[in-house]
C-alpha cells in the first residue's frame, strides 16, 4: 500500500476548516440561544396576559411550555457552547495566521492539540464547513455532496 505524504497546504486547509466549522457552530448555537430567549420572553408575557385575563388553562399551558423550554435550554447549554466555539475559532485563526512561518509538522502538531481540546458541535455542519472552506480557498472541484440534514444545519447556521 502506498503511503500518502500530506502537504503544508493541506495542513493549512485543515486549520481553516477548523476555523470555519467553529464559526458555523458559534452562529448556530447563538441562534438556538436567541430562540430560547424569545420563548422565555414571550412566554412570560403570555403567562402574565392569560393570568390577568383569568384564563387559567391557557396560563397552565404557556407555563408548561416555558418550563420545558427552560429545561431544554439548560440541557443544550447554547450560550456556553456559542462562547466555546467563539474561543476555539480564535485559536484556529491564530494558528492560521502563524502557519506561514511553521513547518507542516508543527502545524499538524498544533492542529491535533486544538482538535483534542475543541468543544462538541453539530455534526451536520461538517460537510457545509468543508465545502465553504474549499470554496473560500478556490478548490471547488473537491466539494462533497450535501445531504438534507447538512443543508438544514447550514441554513440554520
Amino acid at each position: 500500500m502506498e503511503h500518502y505524504e500530506r502537504s503544508k497546504y493541506e495542513a493549512q486547509l485543515d486549520v481553516r476548516y477548523g476555523q470555519c466549522w467553529n464559526r458555523l457552530n458559534e452562529r448556530l448555537f447563538g441562534r438556538i440561544d436567541l430562540l430560547f430567549g424569545a420563548i422565555t420572553l414571550f412566554g412570560g408575557s403570555a403567562i402574565a396576559v392569560t393570568v390577568t385575563a383569568d384564563h387559567k388553562a391557557g396560563a397552565a399551558w404557556v407555563g408548561g411550555i416555558v418550563a420545558v423550554s427552560a429545561i431544554v435550554e439548560r440541557l443544550v447549554g447554547a450560550t456556553e457552547k456559542r462562547l466555546e466555539h467563539r474561543e476555539m475559532k480564535k485559536r484556529f485563526a491564530d494558528l492560521d495566521a502563524r502557519s506561514g512561518a511553521l513547518s507542516q509538522e508543527e502545524i499538524d502538531a498544533e492542529l491535533r492539540l486544538l482538535q483534542a481540546d475543541g468543544p462538541c458541535g453539530i455534526r451536520g455542519l461538517d460537510v457545509p464547513a468543508y465545502n465553504a472552506n474549499l470554496r473560500t480557498n478556490g478548490r471547488l472541484e473537491a466539494k462533497l455532496p450535501v445531504s438534507f440534514w447538512n443543508w438544514l444545519c447550514a441554513v440554520l447556521a
